[in-house]
């Protein structure tokens, strides 16, 4: 069978423009304005089935980013913390376990 590229999304959204003219005297003023609010779901999306559901592109948007919220998992008491101002080095203590980065860092509120 030949490869394809199948899917089907539904669009949603409203787009409006706004122009206004004025003249005072010899002076011509004008001002545009314009409002886009655009929405879309997955509605088919030809991919295998996934193992976890996390995974499937179906009822998700279109270019949506799956991400990690990892604010405040991490506080400066679980790093050896050397240096000062820009320079500051921040290495997980023993024991910390870090599965998300290489380059995790202290949650910004947490005192050092």
């Amino acid at each position: 069978m030949p490869w394809q590229n199948f899917g089907i999304v539904k669009n949603q959204g409203v787009d409006a423009s706004l122009n206004l003219n004025y003249k005072v005297g010899e002076v011509n003023l004008s001002a545009r304005g314009n409002f886009t609010f655009a929405r879309n779901e997955i509605l088919e999306y030809d991919q295998v089935p996934q193992v976890y559901p996390w995974l499937e592109k179906k009822g998700t948007r279109l270019n949506s980013w799956k991400l990690y919220i990892a604010d405040g998992l991490y506080t400066a008491d679980d790093f050896n913390i050397t240096g000062e101002g820009l320079n500051r080095q921040y290495e997980l203590k023993p024991g910390v376990v870090s599965g998300l980065s290489s380059g995790v860092r202290p949650a910004p509120w947490s005192s050092e």
